[in-house]
């Protein structure tokens, strides 16, 4: 788990630091990615509350519904028209960057909760009261933060 979080997380300062003769572009990169990653979580956590009937994985995750992953991607696409703004990225681009972090966001949730059952941890939720506990906090995101970096590489977005 350590390995795998300062791995995944190093990618924070690969993204950070995309075309510094930019000013603030990788940061506002880092930002869009964090933003898009955990409004998709509240938005999956409040449509499948609301609307969730059928189980999405039940083994690894029994709270997770199929209603709440359609809610996910839709909360991922509310900033697609400001980062479809963003220089380097268009319409295009942006929308697949929005669907692609909605869904290693929800990857990285499912493989948190895997984690836990493995480890036999019920329940991480007494590190930060009413958010989970802090892997809770940064699950979504670590695993997001790599497939964004190779998703400006290999797409070759810049400004």
């Amino acid at each position: 788990g350590f390995v795998y979080v300062i791995y995944m997380g190093s990618y924070l300062f690969h993204i950070h630091n995309l075309h510094p003769e930019v000013k603030h572009w990788g940061s506002l990169v880092l930002f869009s990615v964090i933003f898009i990653c955990k409004f998709s979580d509240a938005t999956a956590y409040f449509g499948g509350k609301k609307f969730g009937k059928r189980k999405l994985s039940p083994k690894i995750s029994p709270n997770k519904t199929q209603e709440g992953l359609l809610f996910a991607y839709l909360g991922a696409l509310v900033p697609w028209p400001f980062l479809a703004q963003l220089e380097g990225f268009g319409f295009w681009s942006a929308l697949g960057f929005c669907l692609l972090l909605a869904t290693t966001a929800f990857i990285g949730d499912l493989f948190e909760s895997m984690f836990k059952r493995e480890l036999k941890v019920k329940d991480t939720a007494n590190d930060i009261p009413a958010f989970g506990g802090t892997l809770d906090m940064i699950d979504s995101i670590l695993l997001s933060m790599p497939a964004a970096y190779w998703y400006i590489q290999v797409f070759e977005l810049h400004p």
